[in-house]
């Protein structure tokens, strides 16, 4: 067996590399889509925790549901729109929901004041020849 016999001809990788950009475009609508759902789970149940729940007349309540509005978070280096929950307390102040603060620029304010490794302040370097001491 000294021939080849496997056939001269290129894979197929054209029809493979456009296959895997829709499984994951396809991925990145999923995660896009779940992350949403539980991002609207955690909302409301921190909007409950705080109004009770809906249509309920609890003189304990701390706020109340004060419609819904439109936020802007993170993806994948943009931005996106997400409709969010409002909630204004008793004194008629809006509250803040713990969980969209948190997703929303709480956690990206806290860590933003962080100087970067490349802006990091160095101790101050001396020259070694007097010349350059000046």
């Amino acid at each position: 067996m000294t021939r080849d016999i496997t056939p001269a001809g290129s894979p197929a990788t054209g029809a493979v590399d456009e296959a895997y950009a829709e499984v994951r475009a396809s991925f990145d609508r999923f995660c896009l889509a779940a992350g949403i759902e539980a991002l609207g789970t955690m909302m409301e149940a921190d909007v409950t925790a705080a109004c009770g729940p809906r249509h309920g007349r609890d003189a304990a309540r701390r706020a109340h549901r004060w419609g819904r509005t439109w936020g802007r978070i993170g993806f994948h280096g943009g931005k996106i729109e997400v409709e969010r929950p409002r909630v204004r307390g008793v004194d008629g102040r809006e509250v803040t929901i713990p969980s969209w603060d948190g997703c929303a620029g709480g956690l990206a304010r806290s860590l933003g004041n962080e100087p970067d490794a490349d802006q990091c302040v160095d101790a101050p370097v001396r020259p070694r020849c007097p010349a350059a001491r000046g």
